[in-house]
C-alpha cells in the first residue's frame, strides 16, 4: 500500500511534525509525583474556667494537620488545595469544660516520596505563592528541580463513566499501622483508589465546579490529583459528600481546567509545558472544500488541494487533513493511520480508543491512539474520519501527548466541526477531454515544456519515485478540478540519466523510457503509466499519469496527448 502513497496522499510523510518535548514527566509512575504535606506550629488553648490543661502542650511545635499534593513542574511547584494549608480554630470538651484552641501554622513541610530502592529526602520547606479560596487552590513552591512532575489534563473533556485514578494520602501516617511507632518525618505509602467519573456538577453560570467521583475519598486526600487512564491529572480532591445511611461517601475534585485558569491568573502558567488552544470562527479552506473550526494560531501551509497541513515546526501541534479515494468503512481506514500502514510512519503502543458520534447532522468517527512516531519519538494523534461515498476524509492532530491531552477538548471540538463536499462527480466519473495550453515562453525549466490542461488544478506534486531512480528535483502535478484521483504529473531528474534503465527500474521493458503498473491503495486499484523523455542536457523529464482503473481508457487518451504537446526544448 505504501508504493502508491504519493499519488494518493502528496508528500505525506516528507512534512514536518512538531518535535515532542523532551521532558515526559512521570505519566508512567504517577505516584512517584504525589506529595505529602505536613502543616506545624502552635496552639493556643483558650479554656474555660476549671479545665486542666496540659501546659507542655501550649508551646509545643506540634503537627497540625496533613494533606495531599502533586508537583506539576519541574522546578519543584506543587498543586494542592487552599484548605489543605489552613487550620480553622476548634472547640474541644475536656472533663466536660469547653476549651477554645487556636492552632497557628508556622512552617509548612512538603515530603516527596522515596525513589526506588532509595530512602525518602529530607522534608522540604513550602512556600505558598498563591491560593484562592473560593476556588480551593494553592501552589507551593519548593527548593526542588528535575524531580517528577504530573502533566495536567483536560477536565473539559472528561465524560461519565470514564476511568480515574485517585492518589494521595488518606488519614496521614495512622494508616502505617504496620509501624505504629514510626517518626513523624516518615512520608506514607501513596494510596491509589480506582473509580469512575459519576458526574460533572455545575456552578450558577453552567461551567463545571466539580467532578463526582467513585474513586473513594477520605480526610487527607485533599490536594491529591485525580487521573484519567492515561495518568494525566484531570482533577484535585477537593471534598466528599456523607450521610448517615449511606455505605460510603460521594467524593468531589476541583476540574483541572479551572486549576490551570488560577495558574494564569497568578501568572504561574508559563511553568507548564503544554499551551492552551482556543478555537477560532469556522473557517473555509479556498478550493478545499473543507470547512472546521481552526486553533488559533494554526493555517493552511499545504499548496495541495486533497491536503490541510500547518506544517512549522515551531508550532507545538500540528493538523493534517487528507483526502483520498476508499471504498473501505471508517473503522477499517483509520485503521491504516493507526498502525502507520498508509499515512505518517507511526507504531501505536496500545489499541486506539474510538467511536461513532453525531455532529452537525452526520456521523463521524472520533478516535485517539498513542505511540511513536519515526524519528521523533512519543506522539498521541487525536483523529476524525468523515465517509462522502468514494471520497473519505482523514483529518488527525499530531503532537507531543502531553500536549494533545492539555487540549483535548478544544482538538475534539475543532475536530467535530469538520465539513466536507466532494471533489468527485457523483455516479459515473465525468469524462476527462482536456484542451491544452502551451506554457509561455522562455522555458529555463524543462517543466516549462509540459502542456497545461486549461482549467486543471496545479500543484507542485512530481511523479512517484522508482527505486533506483533519482528523486525529481522539480515537479507539477495536474487534475481535472472535478477529480483529485485524476493526475498528471511530471517531474525533472538533474544529472546524466539512462531513459531506459529508468523505465525498467519503474517496472517498464524494451527501449522506449515507457513504464505501466498497477498498484493498489486504500482497497482502489491505480493505473499508472509513465515515460522518461531524455533532454539534451542529458537529464531526464520524467510524465507519468495515474488515475483509478476504472478511468484507464481516458488516462491512456489525456497521458499520449499530454505527451505528444510536449514543448521543443
Amino acid at each position: 500500500m505504501r508504493a502508491l502513497l504519493p499519488l494518493v496522499v502528496a508528500g505525506v510523510l516528507c512534512a514536518a511534525v512538531p518535535t515532542p518535548s523532551a521532558t515526559q514527566g512521570v505519566n508512567a509512575r504517577p505516584e512517584r509525583a504525589v506529595v505529602f504535606i505536613r502543616l506545624l506550629g502552635q496552639i493556643e488553648l483558650d479554656p474555660s474556667p476549671g479545665a486542666a490543661i496540659s501546659q507542655a502542650l501550649r508551646d509545643a511545635d506540634v503537627e497540625l494537620g496533613t494533606g495531599s499534593g502533586f508537583l506539576f513542574s519541574a522546578y519543584g511547584h506543587v498543586l494542592t488545595c487552599a484548605h489543605v494549608l489552613r487550620i480553622e480554630p476548634f472547640r474541644v470538651l475536656e472533663d466536660g469544660v469547653p476549651i477554645q484552641v487556636k492552632p497557628t501554622v508556622r512552617r509548612i513541610e512538603v515530603l516527596l516520596p522515596a525513589s526506588d530502592g532509595e530512602a525518602a529526602p529530607a522534608p522540604l520547606e513550602g512556600t505558598v505563592l498563591a491560593a484562592d479560596e473560593d476556588l480551593d487552590l494553592a501552589v507551593l513552591s519548593i527548593s526542588s528541580s528535575g524531580a517528577p512532575y504530573l502533566h495536567l489534563g483536560d477536565s473539559d473533556a472528561v465524560e461519565g463513566g470514564d476511568a480515574v485514578e485517585a492518589m494521595g494520602f488518606p488519614f496521614g501516617r495512622r494508616l502505617e499501622i504496620g509501624q505504629p511507632n514510626a517518626r513523624a518525618t516518615m512520608t506514607p505509602a501513596v494510596s491509589i483508589t480506582r473509580g469512575n467519573v459519576s458526574a460533572s456538577r455545575l456552578d450558577a453560570q453552567g461551567e463545571r465546579r466539580y467532578l463526582q467521583t467513585t474513586a473513594a475519598l477520605n480526610a487527607g486526600n485533599s490536594g491529591g490529583p485525580i487521573l484519567d487512564a492515561d495518568g494525566y491529572v484531570v482533577g484535585i480532591a477537593n471534598s466528599i459528600f456523607t450521610v448517615r445511611s449511606a455505605a460510603t461517601g460521594v467524593g468531589f475534585a476541583v476540574p483541572i481546567d479551572l486549576a490551570k485558569r488560577f495558574l494564569q491568573a497568578n501568572s504561574l502558567d508559563t511553568l507548564l509545558d503544554a499551551r492552551p488552544l482556543a478555537l477560532g470562527p469556522l473557517s473555509e479552506l479556498d478550493g478545499k472544500g473543507i470547512r472546521l473550526t481552526l486553533p488559533y494560531g494554526l493555517a493552511d501551509r499545504s499548496p495541495i488541494r486533497a491536503r490541510v497541513d500547518t506544517g512549522g515546526e515551531s508550532e507545538p501541534i500540528l493538523l493534517r487533513v487528507d483526502r483520498v479515494l476508499s471504498p473501505w468503512a471508517a473503522t477499517r481506514l483509520a485503521a491504516t493511520l493507526t498502525d502507520g500502514e498508509a499515512f505518517e510512519p507511526f507504531s501505536a503502543t496500545g489499541p486506539p480508543s474510538q467511536r461513532i458520534v453525531e455532529s452537525r447532522g452526520r456521523s463521524l468517527l472520533l478516535g485517539r491512539v498513542t505511540g511513536t512516531l519515526r524519528g521523533l519519538g512519543p506522539v498521541r494523534i487525536e483523529y476524525a474520519v468523515i465517509e462522502l461515498g468514494p471520497e473519505k476524509i482523514v483529518a488527525r492532530y499530531i503532537a507531543a501527548p502531553h500536549q494533545v491531552a492539555f487540549a483535548a477538548s478544544a482538538l475534539r471540538a475543532s475536530l467535530k466541526s469538520l465539513e466536507a463536499q466532494s471533489l468527485r462527480p457523483a455516479g459515473r466519473e465525468a469524462a476527462v477531454r482536456p484542451s491544452w495550453t502551451a506554457r509561455a515562453a522562455p522555458r529555463r525549466n524543462p517543466l516549462d515544456r509540459v502542456a497545461a490542461p486549461e482549467g486543471w488544478v496545479e500543484e507542485p506534486v512530481a511523479p512517484y519515485r522508482c527505486v533506483g531512480v533519482p528523486v525529481p528535483s522539480d515537479g507539477v502535478s495536474q487534475s481535472p478540478p472535478n477529480n483529485f484521483a485524476f493526475a498528471l504529473r511530471a517531474g525533472w531528474i538533474r544529472g546524466a540519466g539512462d531513459a531506459t534503465a529508468a523505465a525498467a527500474a519503474c517496472g517498464g521493458s524494451g527501449e522506449t523510457g515507457v513504464y505501466e503498473r498497477q498498484i493498489d491503495a486504500l482497497g482502489v486499484r491505480y493505473l499508472v503509466i509513465g515515460q522518461f523523455v531524455p533532454l539534451s542536457s542529458g537529464e531526464l523529464l520524467q510524465m507519468e499519469g495515474s488515475a483509478p482503473v476504472a478511468e484507464g481508457a481516458e488516462l491512456r487518451a489525456a497521458f499520449s496527448a499530454w505527451v505528444g504537446k510536449l514543448g521543443p526544448s
